[in-house]
């Protein structure tokens, strides 16, 4: 036995050396940076806002008026900062989330009256000394044509980067902003939310495989609470494919939102498919469905661009080999050294036996021949 565990321990070390190393590994060079939350935004209210200090501006306005906002920005480092500020459109970030920091998101095609167009900044950017404190203001126009519903923007302020030594040794560096929402109304009166399912198409998020369904809120209407159960069906063969189902999603007014199907870095397979949305949008409900195609191209382009697709595909075939290739050298050097070492025993014992038959013929002989004298 001690020749066989000397063949087990040498075949799992070259087994150890063949396989591929990992080479993800912890860098320092992910640790955070930058110079902190060296400030804070306060909201001024002013006299037509509706709900009190609730960290946001809601205005209550009539068509054709003038006014301003204030808010007001601290420096509580011990350096002189500098703050940028921009004005931002509501918008519904891919996680059902209200956001004022898409910059880059354009107007949505629902969208009669932009907020950007409306609230104009007298600076957009402030200097403040060590712990000094300032105001800036916002001037804000409304239209002389009555306007349903909500208005929803913000005004966004970050912290000019300034980078230090250290920071230059650091791959990700933490910089912090604030948003202060704007919501306009001109009445009471809620508008009700209209949902469409306005597109459904391939795609992908960080190298994953996804099917993207885009629902656009079409109303001037805040949705609070949205839930979702959605599923993608293969025409071909009826079958539901992906499911989905989210409870806590928000949406701004005028605003799209990707409901992304996880594929599971599963294949991309060219076909025509269907999805099923029913939504509850603050106790409106919806069915909302629609047929799209994923065309060859489409799932040879994605399918290319799956890096962990193609990863796992790859480690799993090769785990298998590898697998394969340890049970079956073992199983043969084991299965050798356990029939030579049969022979050997059977040898032994043929060796042993010999001596032991001759010494019981000879008694046998003996009984005999007294057998026959006393006959």
């Amino acid at each position: 036995m001690g020749k066989v565990n000397k063949c087990i321990l040498w075949l799992v070390g070259l087994c150890l050396f063949l396989l591929p190393a990992n080479d993800s590994q912890a860098s320092e060079s992910t640790n955070s940076g930058g110079t902190g939350a060296a400030f804070s935004v306060e909201a001024i209210y002013p006299e037509n806002q509706r709900q009190g200090e609730s960290g946001y501006y809601d205005l209550k306005v009539t068509p054709g008026s003038f006014q301003e906002i204030r808010a007001r920005i601290k420096n509580y480092s011990n350096n002189p900062i500098e703050v940028f500020i921009k004005v931002t459109r509501g918008t519904t970030s891919d996680g059902g989330v209200i956001s004022y920091k898409e910059f880059d998101k354009e107007k949505d095609s629902s969208m009669s009256v932009d907020v950007k167009e409306l609230v104009q900044l007298k600076e957009s950017t402030v200097k403040l000394e060590a712990n000094e404190s300032k105001d800036v203001i916002a001037e804000i126009n409304i239209p002389t044509t009555p306007y349903e519903g909500q208005l929803l923007g913000g005004l966004h302020f970050s912290e000019k980067y300034q980078e230090t030594e250290k920071d230059k040794e650091k791959a990700v560096i933490n910089t912090f902003s604030y948003s202060l929402p704007i919501v306009i109304t001109e009445s009471d009166t809620k508008a009700e939310n209209k949902l469409d399912l306005i597109k459904v198409e391939a795609g992908q998020r960080n190298f994953h495989n996804f099917i993207e369904a885009i629902l656009q809120n079409q109303a001037p209407s805040i949705i609070h609470k949205m839930t979702i159960d959605g599923k993608v069906i293969d025409q071909k063969s009826n079958k539901v494919i992906y499911t989905r189902k989210e409870d806590a999603f928000q949406m701004a007014p005028h605003s799209t939102v990707k409901f992304g199907f996880d594929m599971k870095d599963t294949e991309m397979i060219p076909g025509k498919y269907e999805a099923v949305m029913k939504l509850t949008a603050d106790e409106k409900t919806y069915e909302l469905k629609k047929v799209f195609t994923i065309s060859k191209g489409e799932a040879k382009k994605f399918n290319d661009e799956s890096v962990y697709l193609q990863k796992e595909n790859t480690n799993l075939v090769l785990w298998l080999a590898v697998g394969a290739a340890i049970i079956l050298m073992i199983g043969l050097v084991v299965g050798t050294i356990i029939i030579q070492n049969r022979k050997k025993n059977k040898n032994r014992r043929k060796k042993k036996r010999k001596p032991n038959k001759v010494k019981q013929k000879r008694p046998s002989k003996k009984k005999k021949q007294n057998t026959k004298s006393d006959v």
